[in-house]
């Protein structure tokens, strides 16, 4: 028994596994990092900065938090917690200081889940959820001061309430990614058992077809060569006819043999059946007989 063909590969990803991949599981910074950290910032801040939306600070101060709370996204992925608490503080800092450097209030934008959900994705679950939590906390406990220090502004705990959509989806990317990881190894350790019970068994039919080879042709051999030791001096014609057929056995043996080796190196090497069948019978009477023994 030999396995044919590689072992079938685990189903491919759907498009958003693929994507999420692409996103979060790289940890040298590309294209998408720095595209994501412009991107935050060109839809964001540069808006207020062109005058289109209301700016409070001036434009040097908007663009400064701008720029700080889209650049930690650049090495999310290698310094994921870090960059939460990045993000975090700039948000925090940017409260304190009465800036805003955003269309929304309390400079609401997709930094701090985007550094949230990177977090939940790559990092285990524990730390994850607790870097969440302590600077989600932090950016609402921040309010009440900064509503002091800026009667005139209005705040809002949205960058806190943003963060639990943005942790569970990273979860639950990160869960469903160690369930694939886990099924694609178990899927190779039982392809590899297949392979390898399918070796043994093929080791176990080689070793019983060379046991069926060897030990008819010597017990032949044997009962043989006694028939012809006692006739070698009486009968020398019979024991010629015995000599004989010692010598077709040990042929056919080898022949054998050689026949089964040759199908461990190559199985398309050999027409004929590794093991004697029911219709190799006739061509072994046949050449027992041409050997002189009497098989009627």
């Amino acid at each position: 028994m030999r396995v044919s063909g590689p072992p079938a590969g685990p189903a491919s990803r759907p498009w958003f596994a693929r994507l999420s991949g692409r996103l979060t599981h790289r940890a040298v910074p590309d294209a998408i990092d720095y595209l994501v950290a412009a991107g935050c910032f060109a839809a964001f801040t540069l808006p207020v900065l062109a005058g289109v939306a209301s700016r409070i600070g001036s434009p040097l101060a908007v663009a400064g938090f701008g720029v700080l709370a889209a650049a930690p996204l650049v090495v999310r992925r290698r310094w994921p917690l870090a960059t939460v608490v990045a993000v975090a503080f700039v948000y925090v800092a940017a409260t304190l200081a009465g800036v805003r450097f955003t269309p929304f209030v309390s400079n609401a934008g997709p930094n701090f889940a985007i550094a949230v959900f990177t977090a939940a994705d790559r990092c285990d679950r524990r730390s994850s959820l607790t870097a969440t939590i302590v600077t989600g906390l932090a950016t609402w406990a921040v309010l009440p001061l900064g509503m002091h220090l800026h009667p005139g502004q209005g705040q809002d705990a949205v960058q806190a309430v943003a963060a639990i959509p943005a942790w569970l989806a990273g979860d639950m990317v990160r869960a469903r990614r160690i369930y694939r990881q886990r099924l694609e190894l178990e899927t190779r350790r039982r392809v590899a058992e297949t392979q390898e019970r399918a070796r043994a068994e093929e080791r176990l039919q080689l070793s019983r077809d060379v046991h069926d080879v060897v030990s008819h042709s010597l017990s032949m051999i044997a009962v043989r060569s006694g028939v012809a030791r006692l006739l070698l001096d009486e009968q020398p014609g019979e024991a010629r006819a015995a000599l004989s057929a010692i010598e077709t056995a040990s042929r056919s043996a080898l022949g054998e043999l050689r026949h089964l080796l040759r199908q461990i190196r190559d199985p398309a090497a050999g027409e004929e059946t590794a093991t004697p069948v029911l219709g190799d019978l006739p061509a072994l009477v046949d050449r027992l007989r041409e050997s002189g023994l009497d098989l009627s």
